[in-house]
């Protein structure tokens, strides 16, 4: 899971709200190579900065280049 910081300022007084994006595997993963849990952590990454740009947020990100 990875918690993203937002705002809007939409609303006068509106409190800070965070999203928050999970991703979980349907299947069993390969985890001897190593790569699965990186490809589960690069989808929910891209998934946060894609929830972070629709909900307008005024916050930064603070989320990994990519």
């Amino acid at each position: 899971m990875i918690g993203v910081p937002c705002r809007t300022s939409r609303a006068p007084g509106e409190a800070v709200r965070d999203l928050a994006v999970s991703v979980r595997a349907s299947e069993p993963l390969d985890t001897w190579s190593g790569n699965a849990r990186k490809v589960l952590l690069t989808l929910a990454t891209d998934f946060a900065r894609q929830a972070h740009k629709d909900a307008r947020c005024d916050l930064p990100a603070r989320l990994p280049e990519g």
